[in-house]
C-alpha cells in the first residue's frame, strides 16, 4: 500500500483545504514545533478511529470566528487516497459545522470509501469501514504510525513481537487446527477409556487410574490457569512501573539506576542459580558418591585383614605341601629312585641334549642308539610322567579361592582410593565455591541497594511537591515489591505444574497398557493418530513462529549494523518464551558476551527503528504487501551527524516512510524560520520534501488567526 495523497480541509491548525501529494521512497515533513507536525499526524489517526467526542475542538479556529461565526456552513474534513492491490482507494471521513444561535452545531460523522478499479471504473462502497480496514490494518497500523521516541520503543513489549508474528508467519492457519485436534482426541480418548473400564480385568486398578489422570488434568489446568493470572499481573505491574519511570523529570539518572539494578539483579539471579547447583547436598551424597568419603579407613582396615588372611593361608599351604614333598622323598628312595640333584638340566635342556646327540652334564658324546643316548630319552621320558602325574594328583589344603577372590577386590579398590582423594579435594572446593558465590551475592545485594537508594533520590528529586514525591515513591517500591512476590509464584507454580505433568505422563502410561491389553485395537490406533496429529501440528506450529523469529533476528542486526557502521553498539537478540498458551517475543541488546548492552537514546532508536524496518521487510515477503511507516519528531536523541544514517536506513529498507521534522528548520534574530541548507546535502537520503509552517497572517497567541500551510519543496 502506498499512500498517495492526504487533504486536510479545516481541521484544528490546517484552514481551508490543504493538499500533501507522497511518492514511494522517503518523505519529509519539515515544521516547527507548534506549526502543524503533530495535527497532522492526529488527522491520520481520526480517520481510522470511531470517536465521536469533542468535535468541536477538531474545528479550525479561523474557521470558526472567519465563517461559522458569520452563518457559514464549513466541511471538516481529512481524506486519504492510497494505491494498493493495482487499485486506487479513497477514504474520507468528514462533519458539517455550522452556527445555531450562539453555539456551534456538528453533524455526526460520516465516513466514505471510494474504489476505482485497475480498468477505470469508480464507485463509492457499500461498506467503507470495511475499505478502511483492508487499506491499513489496525493491526499493522499499530506498528505502522508512531509518535515521538517513545512510541517507537513499542517493542519493549514482549506481545507486540509475537502477535505480529503470528499474524504473517504459517503458524496462524496452523493454529486454528490445535483445539480441533484438542477436540477429537479428547473423544478418542474417552472412548478408550469407556471401552477400557468395561473389558478390563483389573477393573479396580483402571477405575483409579482414570480418576488420578481426570483430577491431574483438573489439577494442571487450574494451575496454569493461576499462573497465567500471575503473568497478566507481572504485565500490570511492569506497565505502572513504566508509567512511574515516565513521570519522573531526570528520567535519564533514572533509567541508568534502573538498568544497573536490572544487571544486579540478573547477576544476583545467576548466582543463585549457581549455588542451588551446588548445593545439591542430599542428592550429591549418592549421585557423585560424595558418601564414600569416609570409605577409606574402613577400606584400609579390610584391605589388612585380607592381607593378614591371605598370608596365613599362604603359611599353611606351604607347610602343607612341604609335608607332602617329604613323603614323596621318602617314598621314591623306598623305590630306589635317586632324584635328580638340584641344577640338573631341565626339560627343555634335556631336549637340546638329545638332539644334539651330547650329554652336556658329563660332557661325552651320546650317539643315538648309544647306551648314554637311551638312558636320557628314558630319563626324560620318566620326568614327563612325573611331571603329569604330579599336577594330576596335586593335593591342596584349602579347595576353594575365596581369599583369592577379595585379594583381587582389594586390589582393584586401590585405584578407587585416588578417586575418593580427589573427591575430597572436589567437596572442599564446591565448598568453598559456594561461600565466595554467597559472599558475591551479598555484595551484590549491597550494591543494588544502594543503586535503589539512588534511584530513591532521583524519584525525590522530581519538581513535585513533597507529599506527592513520596506517594510516588512508597507505591514505587510498593510495586517493586509486588513484582517480586508475583516472580516467586510464577517460579513456584511452575515447578508445580511441571510435577504434576511428570506424575500425569507416568498414568498415562500406565493406562495405555492396561488399554493396549483390554480395548479393541482400532480405538487405540484411532486415538495415536490423533495424538500424533495434534502432537504434529503444535510442534509445526511452533516451528513456523520460531523460524519467522530467526528470521527476523538476522534481518534486524543486518540493518542494525549498517546503521552503526565503525561503532560496536550490540546485537539485538529475540527471547521466545510462553504465557500460558500464548507465544511472546522479548526484545534485548546484547554484547559478545551475551550480557545486556547499555544504548544512548539514539542507539536505541536506530535498534527499534532496525527491527521494525525488518518487520516491514517481513511483512512484504509473507503478505506479498507492504505499508507506508509514518513517523513523528524521531530524532530528539539524535546528533546531527547521525542524521543520513537514520534517512538511509529508510531509505534502503522502507517501500515508502513518511517523516515529520523539526530538526532542520532555523531561525533568524527576526524569528523568521527557513529550512537549514545541511538538509540539501546528498547525505540526507531523500524523494520529496514538504514544509508546513503558519502563514504570516497568523499571531502568536491568537488562536483564531492560525493557518497552517504546505510548502512543496
Amino acid at each position: 500500500m502506498r499512500i498517495k495523497q492526504i487533504v486536510i480541509t479545516n481541521y484544528q491548525s490546517y484552514y481551508g483545504k490543504n493538499v500533501f501529494d507522497f511518492v514511494e521512497g522517503v518523505n519529509i515533513i519539515h515544521g516547527a514545533n507548534g506549526h502543524g507536525k503533530t495535527k497532522f499526524f492526529e488527522a491520520i489517526e481520526w480517520i481510522f478511529n470511531d470517536y465521536e467526542s469533542n468535535l468541536e475542538g477538531l474545528i479550525s479556529q479561523k474557521a470558526v470566528h472567519n465563517e461559522i461565526k458569520e452563518g457559514i456552513e464549513i466541511p471538516v474534513s481529512v481524506r486519504m487516497t492510497v494505491s494498493q492491490d493495482n487499485e486506487i482507494k479513497t477514504i474520507e471521513k468528514s462533519f458539517i459545522a455550522n452556527k445555531s444561535n450562539e453555539s456551534i452545531s456538528i453533524s455526526r460523522p460520516s465516513l466514505i470509501g471510494v474504489r476505482e478499479e485497475e480498468t477505470g471504473e469508480r464507485y463509492q462502497v457499500d461498506f467503507p469501514k470495511e475499505l478502511r480496514s483492508e487499506i491499513f490494518d489496525e493491526r499493522i497500523r499499530r506498528y505502522s504510525m508512531f509518535k515521538g521516541e517513545t512510541d517507537l520503543k513499542v517493542f519493549e513489549s514482549k506481545d507486540a513481537l509475537s502477535k505480529l508474528i503470528e499474524m504473517f508467519s504459517d503458524a496462524t492457519y496452523l493454529k486454528n487446527y490445535i483445539p480441533k485436534a484438542e477436540y477429537f482426541l479428547g473423544r478418542a480418548e474417552n472412548a478408550v477409556t469407556a471401552a477400557g473400564q468395561k473389558n478390563a480385568r483389573e477393573e479396580k486398578q483402571y477405575a483409579i487410574l482414570s480418576v488420578d489422570i481426570l483430577n491431574l488434568k483438573k489439577e494442571i489446568f487450574d494451575k496454569e490457569k493461576e499462573k497465567h493470572q500471575h503473568e497478566i499481573n507481572v504485565e500490570k505491574i511492569n506497565s505502572s512501573i513504566l508509567k512511574y519511570e515516565n513521570i519522573i523529570d531526570n528520567a535519564e539518572a533514572y533509567q541508568t539506576l534502573s538498568e544497573r539494578i536490572r544487571i544486579k539483579e540478573e547477576e544476583i539471579n545467576k548466582l543463585q542459580d549457581q549455588v542451588r547447583n551446588c548445593e545439591n547436598y542430599t542428592q550429591d551424597l549418592f549421585d557423585k558418591s560424595w558418601i564414600l568419603t569416609n570409605y577409606k579407613p574402613v577400606f584400609e582396615e579390610y584391605k589388612t585383614k585380607v592381607a593378614n588372611v591371605s598370608k596365613a593361608k599362604r603359611e599353611l599351604e606351604n607347610g602343607f605341601q612341604q609335608k607332602i614333598g617329604e613323603k614323596k622323598a621318602i617314598k621314591n628312595l623306598k623305590n630306589r629312585i635317586i632324584p635328580l640333584p638340584i641344577g640338573a638340566p631341565t626339560r627343555s635342556h634335556m631336549e637340546e641334549m638329545i638332539e644334539a646327540e651330547l650329554c652336556k652334564v658329563c660332557n661325552r658324546e651320546a650317539y643315538k642308539g648309544s647306551e648314554a643316548y637311551e638312558f636320557m630319552s628314558n630319563r626324560l621320558k620318566e620326568y614327563i610322567e612325573s611331571v603329569e602325574k604330579n599336577m594330576n594328583e596335586k593335593k591342596y589344603l584349602f579347595k576353594n579361592t575365596f581369599i583369592n577372590s577379595l585379594t583381587k577386590i582389594s586390589d582393584s579398590h586401590d585405584e578407587n582410593i585416588s578417586s575418593i582423594i580427589n573427591m575430597e579435594l572436589k567437596i572442599a572446593a564446591n565448598f568453598e565455591f559456594v561461600e565466595r558465590r554467597k559472599a558475591d551475592i551479598n555484595r551484590k545485594i549491597v550494591e543494588r541497594e544502594t543503586e535503589e537508594a539512588e534511584r530513591a533520590k532521583v524519584i525525590g528529586g522530581s519538581k513535585i511537591d513533597v507529599g506527592s514525591a513520596a506517594t510516588i515513591l512508597r507505591d514505587f517500591k510498593g510495586l517493586n515489591t509486588s513484582i517480586k512476590d508475583e516472580n516467586t509464584s510464577l517460579m513456584s507454580l511452575t515447578n508445580i505444574i511441571e510435577s504434576k505433568k511428570n506424575m500425569l505422563d507416568e498414568f498415562r502410561v500406565k493406562k495405555t497398557n492396561l488399554d493396549k491389553a483390554s480395548v479393541s485395537g482400532y480405538l487405540m490406533k484411532t486415538q495415536d493418530l490423533l495424538n500424533d496429529i495434534l502432537t504434529i501440528t503444535v510442534e509445526t506450529t511452533e516451528k513456523e513462529f520460531s523460524t519467522l523469529v530467526v528470521h527476523l533476528e538476522k534481518k534486524a542486526n543486518k540493518i542494525f549494523q549498517s546503521t552503526n557502521e565503525g561503532a560496536y553498539t550490540g546485537k539485538l537478540k529475540l527471547y521466545k518464551s510462553k504465557t500460558g498458551n500464548q507465544n511472546q517475543v522479548q526484545f534485548k541488546v546484547l554484547d559478545n558476551f551475551n550480557n545486556p548492552f547499555a544504548l544512548n537514546g539514539a542507539q536505541e532508536v536506530l535498534a527499534h527503528t532496525s527491527l521494525l524496518l525488518a518487520i516491514s521487510k517481513m511483512v512484504k515477503n509473507e503478505a506479498n504487501e507492504s505499508y507506508p511507516l509514518i513517523l513523528d519528531a524521531p530524532l530528539s536523541t539524535f546528533d546531527r551527524n547521525k542524521y543520513p544514517v537514520f534517512f538511509n536506513s529508510f531509505k534502503e529498507n522502507a517501500d515508502q516512510c513518511i517523516i515529520l521534522v523539526k530538526d532542520f528548520i532555523k531561525e533568524d534574530e527576526n524569528k523568521k524560520i527557513s529550512i537549514d541548507r545541511s538538509f540539501y546535502s546528498d547525505d540526507i537520503a531523500k524523494d520529496k520534501a514538504l514544509w508546513i509552517k503558519l502563514d504570516e497572517n497568523s499571531i502568536e497567541n491568537q488562536i483564531e488567526t492560525t493557518n497552517t500551510i504546505v510548502i512543496e519543496i
